[in-house]
């Protein structure tokens, strides 16, 4: 079976959310080409094509995905693989004021762990909250992730507005 055939048929099976994961993952494990995207979106399900529609192609981990459709359904703007200098790519910003890391245990273990850190310390250094999340506090924990950054974001814009008033 080919990649396309593969993702089109778990695409048929799959909530729109995960539909969406699973075809973001795809696209950066460059399991599909942009060729096979165009011929997936034709080929797609009906009830499947607005969501695929919503497709990013700076998600790198079914993690970011499932993170950054629950933000924007909760009403927040969102950027993927924001570039801050001296830092690097932070893997979504929120509201413009919040860097969100989503860490999986296999890609940053221990050897990530200063790094990681260091990363962080810098965009904090720049004026941007940062709050790195785990499997846990995307899929157990959703409400207190949600209730996390709104109250993060909230107090970034109330910072920036007592500075512009000052």
């Amino acid at each position: 079976m080919s990649p396309l055939d593969a993702v089109l048929q778990a695409l048929s099976c799959l909530d729109d959310v995960d539909a969406l994961a699973c075809l973001e993952s795809a696209l950066f494990m460059k399991f599909l080409t942009e060729d096979d995207l165009d011929e997936l979106l034709r080929l797609a399900p009906d009830h499947l094509r607005s969501v695929l529609r919503r497709l990013d192609r700076g998600a790198q981990s079914g993690f970011e995905t499932f993170t950054r459709v629950g933000f924007v359904r909760a009403g927040f703007r969102v950027e993927t693989q924001f570039y801050v200098p001296g830092a690097g790519h932070v893997d979504m910003l929120v509201n413009g004021c919040v860097g969100v890391e989503t860490d999986g245990e296999e890609w940053h273990g221990p050897e990530r762990f200063l790094p990681d850190r260091s990363k962080d310390r810098e965009v904090e250094r720049q004026g941007i909250r940062v709050l790195r999340l785990a499997r846990p506090h995307i899929f157990d924990t959703w409400h207190t992730t949600l209730e996390t950054v709104r109250r993060m974001v909230s107090d970034a814009e109330d910072a920036a507005a007592r500075k512009h008033r000052a």
